[in-house]
């Protein structure tokens, strides 16, 4: 028999998560004080290498996003496939190195700042898996420096992420 209760099946997570259009790897955490209202904090490291035969130009960004989550509705725990829609934005840190060649001499700059994203999706867990959820969402970054080195986008991405509940 189903369960039609509405408490929040799960809590405390950990998962991994795919910007589309960026070239690297992030991890993320998510909490949740209650049904609807959580924190959700990402953090990744993204590199790129570009250039033709030995010459390549090599970088990479780290960057961590902790943000806050709200979903716009209730747990429906008696559905196969419980899709439910939310909204969060927060504050990103972003440090970005990129190799440089002054008179010949290779040397590296680094440059960090802190910016902020704002995002929306929906988030799918499965009855028969509650421990497991995908969500996908349209993500838009105010990154604090626009980066050559890699391809994070400053602007609207596409993110798909997987997160494990620890409970």
């Amino acid at each position: 028999q189903p369960t039609t209760s509405t408490e929040r099946p799960h809590q405390v997570g950990v998962g991994g998560q795919l910007t589309m259009g960026s070239a690297g790897i992030a991890g993320g955490m998510r909490a949740f004080f209650g049904e609807r209202v959580g924190v959700n904090l990402s953090a990744g490291w993204y590199r790129n290498a570009s250039g033709y035969g030995t010459t390549s130009n090599q970088g990479s960004t780290f960057a961590v996003m902790p943000s806050v989550l709200v979903m716009l509705s209730k747990p429906n725990l008696s559905r196969q496939v419980d899709i439910r829609p939310y909204v969060g934005g927060g504050v990103n840190y972003v440090n970005a190195s990129t190799p440089r060649t002054s008179t010949g001499v290779p040397y590296t700059g680094s440059t960090s700042g802190v910016g902020g994203q704002v995002f929306g999706g929906a988030e799918m867990t499965f009855r028969d898996a509650k421990a497991m959820t995908i969500s996908v969402e349209g993500i838009y970054y105010a990154l604090p420096v626009n980066y050559i080195n890699t391809n994070v986008i400053d602007g609207f991405n596409y993110v798909l992420a997987f997160h494990f509940y620890l409970r």
